[in-house]
């Protein structure tokens, strides 16, 4: 086995790997449109390869610059065809000798890889928290009814990108994990597979933006369905019961939009998110964990 750079040379290999193997990784950022628009400038990755150059494993970390202001970096893929320490470690050690001011990386693993986990440990890593999968059949849905004063509008290109921004980094400042996004971040692609029409949606109270809820396109045990992410409510309107109605504007659009079930994703230490979750109908169907290594 050797370790070689990608270039572009070999990205559209590196990019088959990804979309063959990401059902056993996390997959948040595997998307064929993630993968796609992949940038080797910002992505730092090095391939694992066998003596017929076939890529055996790969090791990608995500370092825009919203990563670098935070000092940390999050593995978009960290896998190899081989469980083994043989084959993880000669990746994690060639793609970090070169990554600066980074205080450490992570990755997410889903609970059924635990042998995985296993190899994980002994590299360095260990656990910081779990990530539950969160599901509910769009058949009978509850529907919304906001206070008098709110309502919910389609995102308007050109207006709303800061106001998301706002709501979204305010709402998650103190959730593990969280990076705060711009407004450049924010790329509406109307002809991705994950778009869904006005599935980007704010909550006003009067005319200020207090709220709001995305939903978008996925694939979970191989039928499309609706996913939710993010839904947000500015920390000064929580306990109003405007994200419970928030998530039930989600699932009727989910509904509307033809869709049998819907998933989304939470923190586990986000207990009242969790909690909100279940009390509406979810079901957890699966845990993800992250693991997380020092580097400085």
């Amino acid at each position: 086995m050797r370790i070689v750079n990608l270039v572009p040379n070999n990205l559209q290999e590196f990019i088959n790997y990804c979309k063959k193997y990401k059902q056993e990784h996390d997959e948040s950022f595997l998307s064929d449109m993630e993968l796609d628009s992949f940038n080797i400038n910002d992505n730092p990755t090095v391939l694992l390869m066998d003596e017929n150059n076939n890529i055996t494993g790969v090791a990608s970390l995500m370092l825009t610059k919203p990563f670098k202001e935070n000092h940390k970096a999050r593995f978009r893929i960290l896998h190899s065809t081989e469980a083994s320490i043989e084959a993880y470690k000669p990746m994690l050690e060639a793609l970090l000798k070169d990554v600066n001011n980074i205080d450490y990386v992570y990755v997410f693993l889903p609970e059924t890889k635990g042998y995985v986990g296993t190899i994980f440990k002994e590299l360095g890593f260990t656990i910081e928290r779990y990530s539950w999968v969160l599901k509910i059949s769009n058949d009978e849905i509850k529907h919304s009814a906001f206070p008098s004063g709110f309502r919910v509008d389609p995102f308007v290109e050109g207006r709303d990108e800061t106001i998301w921004c706002n709501i979204v980094n305010e709402s998650f400042k103190n959730i593990a994990g969280h990076i705060d996004i711009t407004a450049d971040m924010i790329n509406i692609n109307k002809d991705s597979e994950e778009y869904i029409e006005n599935g980007m949606l704010v909550l006003w109270n009067e005319d200020k933006a207090v709220g709001l809820i995305q939903v978008s396109k996925d694939i979970e045990e191989g039928e499309e369905c609706a996913y939710i992410g993010p839904i947000a409510i500015l920390p000064e309107y929580q306990g109003k019961g405007l994200g419970r109605h928030l998530l039930r504007t989600g699932l009727e659009l989910a509904q509307s939009s033809n869709f049998n079930f819907t998933i989304l994703t939470v923190n586990g230490e986000n207990s009242k998110a969790a909690e909100l979750y279940l009390s509406e109908g979810f079901e957890k169907i699966d845990v993800f964990i992250c693991y997380r290594m020092l580097i400085s």
